[in-house]
């Protein structure tokens, strides 16, 4: 005897809303019923990327040719 599994999807679509200045998101759920929902999360770090980071992509970018950063190498 096989069993074949078959995967149903019970989520029809997710939309995520952000803004800018804000800390928060909204994700709308609507479920393959019809039923719908939002969440509301608190992102875990408000700035995308790391202010170290940046602040040495910054500081070589100057410095570094457009291959270096991609291969490793530094100045």
């Amino acid at each position: 005897m096989t069993l074949r599994w078959r995967q149903i999807p019970v989520c029809s679509d997710v939309t995520i809303w952000s803004e800018h200045d804000s800390d928060r998101i909204r994700v709308g759920v609507r479920w393959r019923t019809g039923a719908t929902e939002e969440i509301i999360a608190t992102r875990s770090q408000p700035d995308r990327t790391p202010a170290g980071a940046v602040e040495l992509a910054r500081r070589l970018g100057g410095v570094l040719s457009d291959e270096q950063p991609a291969d490793g190498d530094s100045a």
